[in-house]
């Protein structure tokens, strides 16, 4: 495994853990097996490697979209039913990212997601219960907390 590879997934569990304001980058170099200025050789700042985490989580949801889009694509799904793949699939990577963390308006800026409501109070579930309503009205799922 590459040094990045090994401190983006070190410091994304150290940002869970902790959150931002309260996580070190002494945490995420001992979490990495480095020393703080081995980590500092990758990243300048605690900032610096927050953000590189969030881009790396942006490129894992998009992964997990296409991969999902082609699943839907290779089942002769309808370009709805592609689109409902490509969502659900981001959705699932980026909830499933952070599920546990009780942190995670410190792991949400505004530079990646800013929902109208707390993803605190949506059920972890939600992205596994996402799909697209059998007669193609939002009306006919009734739970709420099926509802985006």
């Amino acid at each position: 495994m590459k040094a990045r590879t090994r401190i983006l997934d070190a410091a994304m569990l150290v940002f869970r853990r902790h959150g931002f304001r309260r996580s070190s980058i002494e945490q995420a170099a001992e979490a990495a097996g480095l020393t703080r200025q081995a980590l500092y050789h990758h990243f300048k700042s605690k900032e610096a490697l927050f953000r590189a985490v969030i881009e790396q989580l942006h490129e894992n949801a998009l992964v997990a979209e296409i991969a999902a889009a082609h699943a839907a694509e290779n089942a002769a799904g309808s370009p709805a039913d592609i689109l409902v793949a490509e969502v659900t699939g981001r959705l699932r990577e980026v909830i499933a990212s952070f599920d546990g963390s009780p942190h995670i308006e410190d792991c949400s800026p505004s530079i990646w997601f800013r929902p109208a409501t707390s993803i605190r109070n949506m059920p972890v579930s939600m992205a596994s219960n996402l799909s697209r309503p059998s007669n193609g009205s939002a009306a006919s799922n009734s739970s709420s907390s099926q509802r985006i």
